[in-house]
């Protein structure tokens, strides 16, 4: 798998090659010349980074970067599903000033980013270490599946919750969720078959930062990882989906309220109180409150016995999952919108600086995604593209003006009154 040391994005650099049609072994630096007969030939190979090539992973994940920032700003949507952790939101005025005749469970609330997933605080289980077995299935020579298989006792897993720990060293970005060909867990096995080309192992992806670039021989299974580590990402049901919190320090708040109340907070001297979220309308993220509080294990359980104090509260704070499309056209098996990837893979090529080759793998989709629509021949527009089209917030290149095409039309399906 690509990735990069330095930027994080949400859209996956093996994704950005899958969509850009670029072959995953030159854009993963491994080449299966050794092994394979007829390997194709004449596809550049990526470097790590900038000074040893202008195909570079690098500097493709800052303009990654840069594409979903600038769609962010224009939808006001996030790209791709992301954890927000204790955002605040104030306490309506008029709830502080009719204090006594309002409960706090009756206000609304927004949340500020809209496209609500889910609410509530999320957590990462370790599920064990897998073994991985390449082989080779088509015959030709390069082990190109990877089968990786766990014992566990868990059941009923989200496969989109599961994550391979490719990078251990936490050093690198961009580690998004393996490509499944196939998963299942049937009597306490897990097994995942993916591709090889993910699997590289982090010295040889350092390769790419020697200054005589070369690339990985994918001949040799010792270049990849023998095992890895599974972990699984799910809403932790002892973490509060939001609390109530007092900012008050002062002593006498603190024997009226907090003696009273130590059932309710986990820690007195935090002055805060959980609720669990009532859920209005996830596309715009309303939602209402209801009381909770901490049972003696330390988890969160409905209702709240104790007695509300006479000050109003300072804020809230939520904690969810915002992001993508639940309601796309056209989605992936976890719910992320293929058309908003493809328009931020779109932007990222056409925003590139680099004039590309004319290798063979290479030549058709970037280069025209870079071309200027306004270009001049002898004084004369080469393009005749409309100035409506033309008159965009992101540039002239055709792949900036077919992602701002794109993105007014994924504005009828986003969340975004």
């Amino acid at each position: 798998m690509a990735y990069s040391f330095r930027t994080k994005t949400s859209l996956c650099l093996d994704r950005w090659a899958e969509i850009m049609s670029i072959n995953p072994l030159a854009f993963n630096n491994i080449d299966i010349g050794n092994c394979v007969e007829d390997a194709i030939n004449g596809c550049k190979m990526w470097a790590q980074d900038t000074y040893q090539d202008e195909f570079n992973i690098e500097t493709l994940a800052t303009y990654i970067q840069l594409a979903e920032q600038k769609i962010e700003s224009y939808l006001g949507v996030k790209v791709a599903p992301t954890a927000i952790c204790h955002e605040q939101i104030e306490i309506p005025y008029y709830y502080r000033r009719e204090l006594g005749k309002l409960d706090l469970q009756q206000l609304k609330f927004q949340t500020a980013y809209k496209e609500v997933r889910k609410f509530g605080q999320e957590k990462r289980k370790f599920l064990g270490e897998a073994t991985i077995v390449y082989t080779d299935e088509d015959g030709d020579g390069f082990k190109e599946i990877a089968t990786l298989t766990l014992t566990t006792d868990e059941v009923d897993l989200d496969y989109c919750g599961i994550e391979v720990d490719i990078c251990p060293t936490a050093r690198c970005n961009n580690i998004c969720p393996v490509i499944n060909i196939d998963l299942n867990v049937l009597e306490g096995i897990l097994t995942i078959k993916s591709y090889t080309w993910l699997f590289r192992k982090e010295e040889n992806i350092k390769i790419g930062f020697s200054k005589l670039h070369r690339s990985i021989d994918g001949c040799d299974t010792d270049n990849f990882l023998d095992c890895v580590g599974v972990y699984y990402r799910s809403i932790d049901p002892c973490k509060p989906q939001a609390e109530i919190v007092w900012n008050r320090t002062d002593k006498c708040f603190n024997d009226i309220f907090w003696t009273s109340a130590s059932s309710c907070g986990k820690n007195c001297d935090t002055f805060r109180l959980p609720a669990c979220v009532k859920i209005l309308d996830k596309c715009r993220g309303i939602f209402q409150l209801e009381y909770q509080r901490y049972d003696e294990t330390g988890c969160l359980v409905s209702g709240c016995t104790c007695n509300l104090p006479c000050f109003p509260p300072d804020y809230i704070e939520v904690n969810y999952v915002s992001g993508c499309k639940s309601n796309c056209t056209s989605c992936n098996n976890c719910g992320v919108c293929d058309q908003l990837e493809r328009t931020i893979a779109i932007l990222a090529a056409a925003m590139l600086p680099q004039s590309f080759c004319n290798c063979s793998c290479l030549q058709t989709q970037l280069q025209y995604y870079q071309t200027n629509a306004t270009a001049k021949a002898n004084g004369i527009l080469t393009y005749g593209v409309p100035f409506e089209i033309l008159n965009n917030p992101f540039g002239q290149r055709f792949g900036e003006i077919e992602a701002f095409q794109n993105l007014k039309v994924l504005e009828e399906y986003l969340c975004n009154s």
